[in-house]
């Protein structure tokens, strides 16, 4: 009888905490990083060797979404990041079926961002970059 409201107590306390979450389904998480990060991009020493260009882009944030301007058109999605509140870090992983996968993590410091980004081509080759904000 007591492992059953036990059961019972644990159940509802479950229950109560995943109400926000399902009444919120729909909504993006506000981390308070929301805006347009004006970012520009340097290839590391083999990327440029192998055709990598310096380049400007802007990274999007809106809540737990980044959208990358320059990637959009090539078929990167607006892409939703997994985040470290604690470090102020965010990082995502997005694809394109005919331009490859991109993973980039933001390190936000005094509302400023850089990072780095490793580009895997559709072709195998390997392209990274870093980044710092401009704006």
């Amino acid at each position: 009888m007591r492992l059953s409201k036990l059961i019972v107590t644990v159940i509802a306390a479950l229950a109560f905490l995943a109400l926000p979450r399902f009444a919120h389904a729909n909504t993006e998480t506000n981390l308070g990083y929301d805006g347009n990060y004006i970012l520009h991009f340097t290839p590391d020493a083999l990327t440029a060797q192998s055709g990598g260009k310096e380049f400007d882009d802007t990274a999007i944030v809106e809540g737990d979404v980044i959208n990358f301007e320059v990637f959009c058109p090539m078929g990167f999605a607006p892409t939703v990041s997994s985040v470290d509140l604690v470090g102020g870090v965010m990082t995502l992983t997005c694809s394109s079926a005919s331009r490859g996968t991109v993973v980039a993590k933001f390190q936000f410091v005094n509302m400023k961002v850089n990072g780095t980004m490793t580009w895997t081509r559709e072709d195998g080759r390997i392209w990274n970059f870093s980044y710092v904000q401009t704006n």
